[in-house]
């Protein structure tokens, strides 16, 4: 991602849509992600090479948006370190889903520190999102204005990716019973129960929800 004669405050990002078949993370812990600000050929390119001192001082953040639409959703960001080092992403849904007992629902959320983060880390939240229903993802930069006045500069991300798969055991049972009363007739009773981490062989998690049907 390549930005030029970024001012302070602004933000340039690029953004995947999901709206035929959103993107279900329910079943998943962690997202992650490698970040790379441009040093080694900044000069050669003719970018500028974002700097960090301290979380007081540094030229660009880093953010990644996910959810249902521009009103709703989750947002992790951080300060742009020089290389690889420093800028891995590692997004626990947890602590992000923890934000929803505030309330949020028409501005976003002043942000929480990022639990094992980088410095400066910050995980936030605008309305209502849900991580089963993402509509879109986006990568984006913007000029931290504590650095640099004006960025132009380069940003890889690379192997964005859900870990830490939700193995829970699920369980399901089915009961029959009959008993027949001699000449007079019979009883028959049959009682089914999945709970909502049982699945098929053929499905990769569960339904969620508790089934429970009798005759």
């Amino acid at each position: 991602m390549i930005v030029k004669n970024l001012h302070n405050g602004e933000e340039k990002e690029a953004v995947r849509s999901f709206e035929q078949k959103p993107l279900d993370m329910f079943n998943y812990h962690t997202l992650k992600m490698f970040v790379h600000g441009e040093a080694e050929l900044a000069s050669v390119k003719g970018y500028h090479q974002f700097k960090y001192t301290d979380t007081t001082k540094y030229d660009a953040q880093f953010f990644i948006r996910f959810g249902d639409d521009i009103y709703n959703y989750y947002e992790y960001s951080a300060p742009v370190h020089p290389d690889w080092n420093g800028n891995d992403v590692v997004i626990k849904f947890a602590d992000l889903t923890a934000l929803k007992a505030r309330d949020t629902a028409t501005v976003a959320h002043a942000g929480i520190a990022a639990t094992g983060g980088p410095p400066g880390s910050i995980y936030r939240m605008l309305g209502n999102p849900r991580v089963d229903q993402i509509k879109f993802i986006s990568i984006g930069i913007k000029n931290s204005g504590k650095g640099d006045t004006v960025l132009t500069g380069e940003l890889w991300a690379d192997e964005l990716r859900l870990t830490d798969v939700d193995n829970t055991p699920g369980w399901a049972y089915k009961f029959d019973a009959k008993i027949n009363l001699a000449d007079i007739g019979s009883i028959a009773f049959s009682l089914t129960e999945t709970n909502p981490f049982f699945h098929q062989l053929e499905d990769a998690f569960g339904t969620r929800n508790t089934s429970r049907s009798w005759n």
